[in-house]
């Protein structure tokens, strides 16, 4: 509820007349209009692929941001639970675990509409989703930085778990 409404007063802070991909919200962006609807939004991802890779690169910017962070705190040692020993993983801010999370839940949904209204004939996910998924789902489950550091984001990793599956 309150995420929907913040979310309405950036739609209209945004030009999405200049967005192209981003269109479909203008209804969304009046004032006093109805938020948009997470199944909304991935009913659109479903049928559009440049759509997906958005929303891919929403969850891996998030993940680079948290890489980031986690580089400039690598004095503040983290040990990992079950081997004490020095873990890579970093805490991550609440915004930026938002935003992971928010990529994850709209391409688990699309996935999910596409198998739904699958038929016999074509059945499961869409080839041309999938290619645009991974790449960034391989390099979620590598488990390493996300540009090759150290230093790595376990909502990153736990992205590409959720989508592997």
């Amino acid at each position: 509820p309150r995420r929907v409404r913040v979310f309405g007063r950036v739609l209209a802070l945004v030009d999405l007349v200049s967005m192209p991909h981003w269109t479909f919200l203008r209804p969304y962006a009046a004032r006093g209009a109805p938020g948009v609807s997470r199944s909304v939004l991935a009913g659109r991802v479903a049928r559009d692929d440049a759509l997906a890779r958005i929303i891919v690169r929403i969850g891996r910017e998030g993940a680079d941001i948290c890489s980031l962070e986690g580089r400039r705190r690598s004095s503040e040692t983290r040990i990992d639970d079950d081997t004490d020993e020095p873990s890579g993983a970093v805490d991550v801010r609440r915004g930026i675990s938002a935003l992971i999370s928010f990529s994850a839940s709209i391409l688990t949904e699309a996935m999910h509409i596409q198998s739904s209204a699958s038929s016999k004939d074509v059945p499961g996910v869409r080839e041309s989703f999938v290619r645009a998924l991974l790449p960034a789902v391989l390099s979620a489950c590598a488990g390493g930085g996300v540009n090759g550091g150290q230093h790595y984001c376990e909502e990153w990793k736990g992205w590409g778990r959720i989508l592997a599956s």
